[in-house]
Formats: structure tokens, C-alpha cells, sequence
């Protein structure tokens, strides 16, 4: 479901039972792509100073990927809070409508150099920045559990991976009852450069579409132990 697997036993059962809440009000930080609310579209957006991609996909009925597409960001230099805050305002007016927001969440350690990098701090201010134009609607989603979920390898790997298993859902697509695409969305994929980023998008959104179909069916089998207990 796109938990964290760390802590002890206690901790786990916790985030577990905190899925299994019907209030939405209760989702948040890691729970709130899982909250018990409609979602008919998604907007799933992988982030870059410059390379920025999204795919937005229809859940009505199976699944249709409506939109797919990389944004070229031109990102202020040198940094001032005004115009980057401009630039996370324009990249959400060029997004389509949704119920949910997924944004690739930005790491926050150093990972191990004695600063954090300036890229790395801007990537966090954008991550917020979009939350707060999508607030109530957005979510983070960790990309090493996406990664996980598709056995992506990590490294340099990932990218080329990442490319593959897009092309072969693409492919998949011809098939009934599987993810389709829009005409428009397949062609951008196949003429863009960076597809790797499309790619992250597009396997971040069908993570999420997963992980909440296991939240709804953890919820159902819960609510199910809860009557009967209540009836015995």
C-alpha cells in the first residue's frame, strides 16, 4: 500500500490499523494517496527543475491515460523566492483537473554530504509549492517504493527499467480490459527524449491506483472481522 516497511511489529500494526479508518480527515503524510475518498482522475507528476512530466489518467472505467507529457521548467537563476514561487503557480495551471494530486516526494537528507545540495533544496520547495496550489487534493509518494512495487533495480539502472516497463504496458494496452491510451498521450511518449520521466509518472500514478484497491480491500476485510466479533 506504499507504507513505510520500517519499525518495529507495534509500529506496522499501527499504520495498518490507521488505514483501515473511514474518516478521511485521518489520512495524512504517508496515508493520504490512501484515503477513502472517489477518485475518478489522477494527475501524477514526476518533478525536475527541468525536466518536468505528468500523466493524467481517467479511473472511471478501467483506466484511460487521457494526457502524458514532459514540461520543459525554467527554473530562475540565481534563486529568488518571487519568481520560483511563479514557476510552481504556471506548472499547476498546466495541469488538467483531478481528484488526486501525486507528487514524486523530494529527498530531505544530505545522503551523507556535509551540505544539501541547492537542486535538492529548490526540488523541495516545488514539491510544496504544488501542494499548496493541490491542497486537500495532493499527495507525496516515495519513488524507492514505486521503484519497489515494479522491482526496478536502483542506480542507473532504474531509468532504462523504468522506460521498459512503460513500453511494455503500452503494449498491454491493446489487450481488453487492460489501461488504454489516448492517441495523443502514446505519441508524446514515443517522440519524446526523456522518456524516463514519462515513465516515472506514469508507474507512480498505477502504484497509487494499486495501493488504494488494497487499502479498499483491507478496509472491507476489517470492517467484516468487526461484525462478526460483534455478532459473536
Amino acid at each position: 500500500m506504499g507504507l513505510s516497511p520500517s519499525g518495529v511489529k507495534a509500529e506496522m500494526a499501527l499504520r495498518l490499523a490507521s488505514v483501515a479508518n473511514t474518516d478521511p480527515s485521518q489520512f495524512d503524510g504517508e496515508l493520504r494517496h490512501l484515503r477513502p475518498v472517489p477518485v475518478r482522475s489522477i494527475v501524477s507528476m514526476d518533478l525536475g527543475l527541468k525536466n518536468f512530466a505528468f500523466a493524467h489518467l481517467d479511473l472511471t472505467s478501467v483506466g484511460h491515460v487521457r494526457e502524458w507529457r514532459r514540461i520543459e521548467v525554467h527554473s530562475p537563476s540565481p534563486y529568488h523566492p518571487a519568481p520560483f514561487a511563479a514557476v510552481g503557480v504556471a506548472l499547476a495551471a498546466r495541469l488538467p483537473a483531478a481528484d488526486l494530486y501525486l507528487i514524486e516526494a523530494q529527498r530531505h537528507r544530505s545522503g551523507g554530504a556535509a551540505t544539501v545540495i541547492e537542486h535538492a533544496i529548490k526540488l523541495r520547495l516545488l514539491e510544496v509549492l504544488l501542494h499548496a496550489q493541490f491542497l486537500g487534493r495532493a499527495a507525496s509518494v516515495q519513488p524507492k517504493r514505486v521503484a519497489g512495487l515494479f522491482e526496478l533495480p536502483e542506480g542507473r539502472g532504474k531509468k532504462k527499467d523504468a522506460v521498459v516497463r512503460a513500453r511494455t504496458i503500452i503494449a498491454d494496452s491493446m489487450r481488453e480490459g487492460m489501461l488504454s491510451f489516448a492517441p495523443e498521450a502514446k505519441n508524446a511518449f514515443e517522440e519524446e527524449t526523456k522518456r524516463d520521466d514519462m515513465s516515472d509518472a506514469l508507474l507512480q500514478a498505477l502504484a497509487v491506483i494499486r495501493w488504494r484497491k488494497a487499502a479498499d480491500e483491507f478496509r472491507n476485510i476489517f470492517e467484516e472481522k468487526s461484525q462478526l466479533e460483534l455478532s459473536a
